[in-house]
């Protein structure tokens, strides 16, 4: 059976020397609010069951991806989407006011990703990737191997105050490894689609 996003999901947009790259976060909301809700109506539910602002929380997440991600790199385009039960169909809801530039004075590094694997309430897992972001390992490291930055973002993703799911739509509970290395299909893209 498919992993299906959901039941509500954010995207955004992180642009970097030209490319933009699309992420996904799928969330649980309170309330089901009709497409065209303002942002500032709208709450999304922690694992501790406690509520906070859709963009509040997005804008949050945000801060602690940026410090991973050169000043060139900025984040934008935010919208909140419903999706049908089962399926990869989305429907609008608000649009999210979360901007920002990444913090890091390194170096882009370009047709790379930083994936980070954790494992869920319901025994699956969930992996958030970074493309593109200053990291230039091709390796795994464990949680003691990890940078100060991405130590602060797992800590987040499993503590109780998180509000990001997995596609089995539980929370994540526990760090599994960093994983890095060249994103092949970014890679074609940025030096061979020409």
């Amino acid at each position: 059976m498919p992993n299906f996003p959901g039941p509500y999901v954010i995207t955004f947009e992180g642009t970097v020397s030209g490319q933009s790259h699309n992420y996904a976060i799928n969330l649980k909301i309170d309330g089901d609010p009709s497409p065209g809700t303002s942002e500032t109506a709208i709450s999304t539910i922690r694992r501790d069951l406690s509520l906070v602002n859709v963009n509040t929380a997005l804008q949050a997440l945000i801060d602690l991806y940026k410090v991973r991600f050169s000043t060139d790199y900025s984040f934008g385009g935010a919208q909140l989407w419903k999706v049908a039960s089962q399926s990869f169909e989305k429907q609008f809801i608000s649009t999210l006011s979360a901007n920002a530039l990444g913090t890091n004075a390194g170096t882009v590094e370009l047709a790379h990703y930083s994936m980070y694997t954790f494992r869920t309430q319901e025994g699956g897992i969930l992996k958030l990737t970074h493309l593109e972001d200053v990291e230039n390992a091709k390796n795994q490291r464990t949680y003691a191997e990890l940078g100060g930055g991405e130590q602060a973002l797992v800590d987040f993703i499993i503590s109780d105050q998180n509000w990001v799911l997995a596609y089995d739509t539980s929370y994540p509970i526990g760090f599994i490894r960093g994983s890095y290395g060249e994103n092949e299909a970014l890679f074609r893209k940025r030096y061979r689609d020409t």
